[in-house]
């Protein structure tokens, strides 16, 4: 049924034998080979410049599966990023971090905000889960991620990134890609503090603070941080389909707040988080607004876990609490378009997750999750299109992984089965193959990944079906000579059913369907140079829609086998050099090949952005004047290229600008409590 890199079954979604499914179960428990040998598992407690390629392609990872493993053999498709690799970059918020890994892009979806897109698919409702030290930062309306000048960086210890899905584990919003942010505050013993500031030819571009602080005991541990940050997103003019403009200086800041609060004694341990993010914009739907409109999303989250050890199990009982205001407008409003929008959603899950290792060999872990939904429409003379002031619905399901290590090769088999009230029973298996040589590794995967529909696609839609998204991969990597590794992994990607958004100008209203099938299919590669005091990553991403079903709601519409607003081609160079006297310079290059809008007014009208080069360069000092202070001079997009967000789908927004040419100043500083 399945042809990698060949066409899969237009007609339905794979059905797993369940007889059969059962036989690879029974023999993942059963098989009794010896442990196959496993390489060490280092921690990134090593400073970078001291790391060697083999410790930093051995950087443990726990995003695919609680069992310690590194990047290597871990059973997904998996991109590390060390605090020390951030640091040395300057980058100031995690869309910059991301902006170099394979096969992740940025688009714009509506009133001002930027999601993101994967391997050439828009990922932005709801198919790219992000976790923040375990709290799903996807919002349950729509189930988006708002970036830019929104999520710190100074504080994360590292990121895991699963290119592909992560369903089986992760459930209804992990479809294309896992963004998984491990931070300091779990085991911060001291103070971290960060102070950026950077500008513009004629603007402040972005001002921010984070501190944190914490304190560990013999069985107890407390920190509590802060981050408080104002951006921008362009100091260009956003110009709209009918030729109506506005200069994004003063009306498109982006302006950040977050607190958080961790306690552990025992076992036991609670995260208490609270996000604020306020993104002024004028760009609206299609048509420049009037005035300006300061959208909020709020966003407050416990998680609270305690820990117990019963024989070979180690059981995990949790509640996550989640209360959110995103898209909140609920002020006067001047003959625009635009429209107040005032609901709020609160989440209450209950989950028990499990690891038990039955042999040697074989680790198994799983879970069962139970939620409940409420979301309230708070504005007057406002409901749901039933009618109702209050929407309300329900999830429960479990999910399992089994990883068996053997002489020959280390066997993957999971799955998740989860009911919802309204889209009934889903099903996603995935099944990996990986295996270690000396110096080469290989990994053959496959996976379903699925988006459960949020309230949103529900309430506009009450016939929605959640969609699925089947990825095959092969990945290959060699380690060259002793200083370098070389990694490429090819891919195929369908999902069966998407779920369109799509606006309609004349009757001024949104909707979501179920589409027929799209997809990309394409290779990435990565390439990591590591000596003492150097170090280089060169990466790239190709994918193409052929022969996969292009929708015209995703298509340029020109022939081109790519899809609106991300490049079939991109290249990423990011480099360290130690100067000596704890100096370094770190440049950075990303070159993006043509990329196409498309406006539909009246005809429908295709524009080329023909390719462009953006680079960076940073200028970091290590213990600048006194020990753990790190001060640091970049410059950003230095060659004043212009900058588009485009819309990754076809709803007539024009393409909004980023900035030009950034100047950064940044001091970081931490100090360890004394022992």
């Amino acid at each position: 049924m399945y042809n990698f890199l060949g066409l899969v079954d237009k007609t339905r979604i794979p059905i797993i034998n369940m007889r059969k499914l059962n036989y690879l179960w029974m023999f993942l428990f059963c098989f009794n080979s010896a442990t196959a040998g496993s390489e060490k598992v280092v921690e990134d407690s090593v400073p970078f410049y001291f790391m060697s390629l083999e410790q930093l392609m051995n950087v443990s990872v726990s995003v695919v599966s609680d069992l310690p493993m590194n990047g290597r053999e871990s059973p997904g498709i998996v991109t590390v990023v060390t605090a020390d690799e951030i640091l040395e970059s300057g980058a100031k918020d995690l869309m910059q971090v991301l902006q170099f890994i394979p096969g992740f892009d940025f688009g714009v979806d509506v009133e001002g905000v930027v999601g993101i897109g994967v391997r050439g698919n828009w990922g932005h409702e709801g198919k790219v889960l992000m976790l923040w030290d375990g709290l799903e930062m996807n919002e349950e309306l729509y189930s988006t991620l708002q970036f830019g000048g929104h999520y710190p960086v100074s504080q994360i210890k590292r990121i895991e990134i699963i290119r592909g899905p992560g369903s089986a584990m992760y459930g209804g919003n992990a479809e294309y890609a896992v963004i998984n942010i491990v931070t300091i505050n779990g085991d911060l013993d001291g103070v971290a503090v960060d102070a950026e500031y950077s500008f513009y030819k004629d603007a402040t571009a972005s001002q921010g603070i984070s501190a944190a602080f914490g304190k560990k005991w013999t069985n107890s541990r407390f920190s509590f941080s802060t981050y408080q940050s104002k951006f921008i997103r362009s100091d260009r003019d956003y110009v709209d389909n009918y030729g109506n403009s506005y200069s994004m200086t003063n009306l498109s800041s982006m302006n950040s707040e977050q607190y958080r609060l961790d306690y552990s004694y025992g076992k036991f341990s609670i995260i208490a988080f609270h996000d604020n993010y306020k993104l002024l914009q004028r760009d609206g739907y299609d048509e420049v607004y009037s005035q300006a409109y300061r959208s909020r999303f709020i966003n407050s989250a416990i998680n609270a876990k305690v820990e117990y050890n019963v024989g070979k199990w180690k059981i995990t009982p949790g509640v996550k609490i989640k209360f959110e205001h995103p898209w909140y407008y609920n002020s006067e409003i001047t003959g625009d378009s635009f429209e107040p929008y005032d609901v709020t959603s609160n989440k209450n899950l209950a989950y028990v997750n499990y690891i038990i290792d039955p042999t040697k060999s074989i680790n198994v872990i799983g879970g069962f999750q139970y939620y409940n939904l409420v979301a309230i429409d708070h504005l007057e003379n406002s409901t749901f299109t039933d009618g109702s002031k209050t929407f309300k619905n329900y999830n429960y399901g479990g999910h399992i992984q089994a990883i068996a290590k053997t002489k020959f090769v280390n066997f993957t088999l999971g799955s998740r089965v989860a009911y919802n009230k309204y889209c009934g029973t889903s099903f996603v298996p995935r099944i990996g193959l990986t295996k270690i040589w000396d110096k080469f590794h290989v990994k053959a995967l496959y996976s379903v990944g699925f988006r459960a529909p949020s309230v949103e696609n529900i309430n506009l839609n009450w016939g929605i079906k959640p969609e699925y998204t089947l990825v095959a991969e092969i990945e290959g990597g060699v380690k060259i000579g002793m200083n370098s590794y070389l990694t490429a992994n090819l891919y195929n990607v369908t999902t069966k059913h998407p779920i369109i958004f799509y606006y309609d100008p004349m009757a001024s209203t949104d909707n979501y369907i179920n589409e027929s099938r799209t997809g990309t299919r394409g290779i990435e590669l990565d390439y990591k140079w590591k000596a003492k005091k150097w170090f280089a990553t060169i990466n790239y991403a190709f994918y193409t829609t052929a022969g996969q079903n292009a929708l015209d709601e995703y298509s340029p519409l020109n022939g081109e086998n790519v899809n609106l607003a991300f490049p079939a081609h991109k290249f990423n160079f990011i480099g360290s050099f130690s100067l000596g006297q704890h100096l370094s310079l770190n440049p950075s290059v990303s070159f993006y090949s043509k990329r196409y809008s498309i406006a539909s007014d009246q005809t429908e009208i295709v524009t080329t952005h023909p390719e462009a080069v953006y680079a960076n360069i940073n200028l970091s000092k290590d213990n600048f004047f006194t020990e753990g202070l790190t001060a640091q001079f970049g410059v950003f997009n230095f060659l004043d290229e212009d900058v588009w967000y485009i819309q990754p789908y076809n709803s007539n927004h024009a393409p909004l600008p980023g900035g030009g040419r950034e100047i950064q100043i940044r001091l970081n500083y931490s100090l360890p409590n004394k022992k």
